[in-house]
């Protein structure tokens, strides 16, 4: 059998990642959480003064878009029956997973 060394390349390996990292660390710059918040707020009050702006530009919306918005909040899941003259498959609305297959000219235990 085989014996399990160390091979001299991975110690060399090992060695060199290690000096990635330590340089890593010490040579990026650290980020001050203060200025990282006053960026964010600048960025929040110009979206925001956008926004207002263009508040006169905005469209009502109609009794149209309610009743479009109303039949896609229902929750009606029924199930799809498709049938043809030798097979019968029920399928279920949500998740689209076929739930029930009847071979209709197939007699079964006969």
């Amino acid at each position: 059998m085989e014996e399990n060394k160390i091979d001299p390349y991975q110690i060399l390996g090992f060695v060199i990642l290690m000096i990635a990292f330590i340089w890593y660390v010490y040579t990026v710059p650290e980020i001050n959480s203060n200025e990282i918040s006053s960026d964010l707020d600048r960025k929040v009050d110009s979206q925001n003064e956008e926004m207002l702006s263009g508040e006169e530009n905005l469209i009502p919306l109609d009794d149209d878009t309610q009743d479009f918005n109303d039949v896609l909040n229902t929750n009606k899941f029924e199930d799809v029956h498709i049938d043809s003259e030798d097979l019968s498959l029920k399928i279920d609305s949500k998740g689209g997973m076929i739930s029930e297959v009847l071979l209709k000219k197939f007699n079964d235990y006969k």
